[in-house]
Formats: structure tokens, C-alpha cells, sequence
């Protein structure tokens, strides 16, 4: 590496971590509650832990939650009871920060040195990703994990084996358990495992990286299944989502169809009465509405209006597939008073997205750069898939991690028209 490189790695990482610091610094001023947080189903259920309940969490109904944002608030304060919302804020702040240097490190190793400082300044200057760390939702989280995933699937195609397999597969497990969406990619990924590793290693890579991916998930799925005496998802209610994003009922071509937040009101859009009817008045072992089974009723109504209105289900899935990479555009965060160079810069948003597009059409066409990226180009094209498939996008957190992704093929796409920063275009196989 460079000085060049080091230093401008160096700056992005202290401007970044300043950042994140002061988004999280701003939310604790005199006057503000340091001991709870918006997101009580992630505090409860790490509460109803300590108080000796299990793990119970305090939604309203028996909605079950993915455990890891969860255990990440469970773990310090088990540790340090006098822990509060500021210095768990803080640690995301720290975790967000390690993410501008996965990134960083995965462009390097796969792109060369231009590669890698792009993508650290994209990381860095992308508001939303600093504006989310001063809340307790999960996407902090993730976003990392997945980051994480995708070095150590750069390392294991580099240097295949089971370990490296297993390594990538327990990090993807690990991203599961704060948010579900990427449940699935284990399975998908199984054809680049079995091509990128030594023929007489196959299956074992194979059977490592997915039983690795599984195991976390498992363990919680399995806690799940003995507690309900019903096999749940690492977390319920997608399929009320799935209901919402996909019914017969849906024009996301119009501005009051966009934002899923005011449909959910709306139960007139997407609500049966039969099912609403079936579970009325029913609670769960733990007392409380089940809504758990009348999610799974919802996802079924979903797949057959998909079977039986496939035209219309594809017409609505590409535009939510525009949405979904458009929306939320610059300026619907709040930025407080921020100083000018921690805040939003408007412009890097399209920047990032038309960069980010553009280089992942130049890795899927060059031969060679899509062998090397395959699966990040999985990953981003799982995330692009779900997204649309789920979600009425004009939430941030719904594409936030898309949109983290895509400072990965913007970077490579500035490395192949901006001067090499160093002698070599990537990190040699045999570098660090």
C-alpha cells in the first residue's frame, strides 16, 4: 500500500468515525432519556433476558424479532449493567466505522488501491449510513456482517478451503440473525462454492459453508419451534410484508403507493377478512395475540395472487425494482445542526447509485472481473431481488445495505478511468 493510499484510508476513517460520533453525540443532549429507545422490541426482549423471562420480547403481539440487534444490546449491558443507549450508539459508531475499512479492503483486494480509497470514501460520505447509527435498529449491524461476508468470500475463492468456507458461511449466519433477508443466499451460493474449491475438497467446502451459515439461524429457529410448538423464520412478519408489497390492490406507480408505511394503515389494501377472522381473539403460548400463524396465512394468500395474476405481480415488481433503487432521494433526513462537512452532501447519492449501476454492467460483462466478483454480485443481486420482491422502498433502511453494496462496483468503475495509485492494479494473492 501506498502512503498515498494510507493516508487517504486514514482521513476517510477519522471523517467517517467523526461523523458517526456526531450523530450519536447530538442525540444526548441535556434533557434527553439515555435509558430507553424507540425501538422497544429490541430492548425488551434483551430486558425480559436479564430479568430471568427469556426471551420474550415486549411487541405488542408475538411478532418474533431476529435475535442479533437484540443480543448486541443483551451482551454489554449483561457485562456492564450501567451500560446506556449513548455508549451502545457509540459501539455502532465504532462498528460502522470498521465497515469504511471492509470496504476499503475488499476493492483493494479484488481492484487494486483506487478501488479500495473510492470505496472508503463513498462509505464515508453517504449520509444515511451515518444518520442510522444513531438509532438502535439493526442495519448498523448487518450492514457490517455483510461486509464482513463478503471479504471473507473474497479470501476463500482466493485461497479455498473448508475453513475459509465456513468462516463466510458463520458471517452470513450472523447477518441472517439481525436482519432475514439474505436466508436464502447460502443456498444460491452453493454452485460457487462447489466450482471455486479443489475437486477433492468440494463437499466438504460445501457442507461447511452451509451448515456454518445455518448454524445461528438454527440454534434460533430450533429455540423458536420448542418455545410455540410452531417452525417459524428467524423472524415473522414477512409475510404481512410480502401481503402489502404484492396484491391485487397495489399501483406502486403512484405517489400514495410509495411508502409502505402509510399502506400498512391502510388495511383495506391488503387485509382478508377470513384470515383476520380466523386468528381473532386467539393468543399464543405466552398469552399474546398470535400473529405469528396469521403471518404465514398472508404469505400463502401472496403466493397464489402471484400464481394467479402473474402479469400484473411482474408489472408492479418492476417499477418497486425502480423504487426500490431511486427512493428515498437526498434531503428526507433530518440533519439537525450538523457541521457542514458531517452532514448530507446531496449530490453523492445519484453519484453513488449511476457509479455503482454502471460498474456492476462492467463486472457482469468482463469475463474475468465477473469471475473475481461473483459472489459480491451475487449478494448485491440477491439484496436488488428481495428488495423489490418485499418492500414499497421509500423507507431508507430498506435499501440502505443495497446502497452500502454499491460503493463496491463504483469503486471499481473510478479504478478503471483514475490514474492506479499504486504500482499494482489489486492486492497480490499473496499479500496480506
Amino acid at each position: 500500500m501506498t502512503k498515498r493510499t494510507l493516508w487517504g484510508l486514514v482521513l476517510a476513517l477519522l471523517v467517517g468515525g467523526g461523523a458517526r460520533y456526531d450523530s450519536v453525540s447530538r442525540l444526548y443532549e441535556d434533557g434527553v432519556d439515555q435509558k430507553t429507545d424507540v425501538r422497544r422490541y429490541y430492548q425488551g426482549m434483551a430486558e425480559s433476558v436479564l430479568a430471568g423471562r427469556g426471551w420474550i420480547p415486549t411487541y405488542p403481539t408475538n411478532f418474533i424479532p431476529p435475535p442479533g440487534q437484540a443480543v448486541f444490546i443483551l451482551v454489554p449491558k449483561w457485562l456492564f449493567p450501567s451500560v446506556d443507549f449513548r455508549q451502545l450508539r457509540i459501539l455502532q459508531a465504532l462498528i460502522s466505522t470498521l465497515t469504511i475499512f471492509l470496504g476499503f479492503r475488499i476493492a483493494w483486494r479484488l481492484w487494486g488501491e483506487t478501488a479500495g480509497l473510492a470505496t472508503a470514501w463513498f462509505l464515508t460520505l453517504y449520509f444515511p449510513l451515518t444518520y442510522y447509527v444513531g438509532t438502535l435498529v439493526p442495519e448498523t449491524n448487518y450492514i457490517a456482517c455483510l461486509f464482513a461476508f463478503a471479504l471473507a468470500c473474497v479470501e476463500a475463492q482466493r485461497h479455498p478451503g473448508p475453513r475459509r468456507f465456513a468462516l463466510a458461511g458463520a458471517l452470513l449466519g450472523l447477518a441472517v440473525c439481525f436482519k432475514p433477508v439474505p436466508s436464502l443466499l447460502a443456498i444460491l451460493l452453493l454452485p460457487w462454492v462447489w466450482t471455486s474449491s479443489p475437486k477433492a475438497q468440494r463437499g466438504r467446502c460445501a457442507i461447511a459453508f452451509l451448515l456454518a451459515a445455518w448454524v445461528l439461524p438454527g440454534v434460533w429457529i430450533l429455540r423458536n419451534a420448542v418455545h410455540y410448538g410452531h417452525l417459524y423464520p428467524v423472524s415473522t412478519n414477512g409475510g404481512t410484508l410480502l401481503a402489502l408489497a404484492n396484491n391485487r390492490g397495489l399501483d406502486p406507480a403512484r405517489d400514495d403507493m410509495m411508502y409502505w408505511d402509510d399502506l400498512y394503515r391502510r388495511g383495506d389494501l391488503f387485509r382478508d377478512s377470513a384470515i383476520e377472522g380466523r386468528f381473532a381473539g386467539v393468543t399464543d403460548v405466552d398469552g399474546k395475540p398470535e400473529e405469528n400463524l396469521k403471518d404465514r396465512a398472508y404469505a400463502q394468500k401472496t403466493l397464489a395472487y402471484i400464481a394467479s395474476n402473474p402479469l400484473h405481480f411482474l408489472r408492479n415488481y418492476a417499477i418497486k425494482l425502480g423504487n426500490f433503487l431511486v427512493y428515498p432521494r437526498p434531503g428526507e433526513l433530518s440533519e439537525g445542526e450538523r457541521p457542514w462537512f458531517f452532514g448530507e452532501i446531496r449530490p453523492v447519492q445519484d453519484i453513488l447509485l449511476v457509479l455503482g449501476i454502471l460498474g456492476l454492467a462492467g463486472l457482469v460483462a468482463g469475463p474475468q472481473a465477473r469471475a473475481d466478483a461473483l459472489p459480491l454480485l451475487g449478494l448485491i443481486g440477491y439484496l436488488i431481488a428481495m428488495g423489490a420482491l418485499m418492500h414499497l422502498t421509500r423507507d431508507g433502511r430498506m435499501n440502505l445495505p443495497l446502497r452500502a453494496l454499491l460503493s463496491l462496483p463504483a469503486g471499481y468503475l473510478l479504478s478503471r478511468y483514475l490514474p492506479s495509485l499504486g504500482a499494482d492494479r489489486r492486492d497480490s494473492p499473496s499479500g496480506p
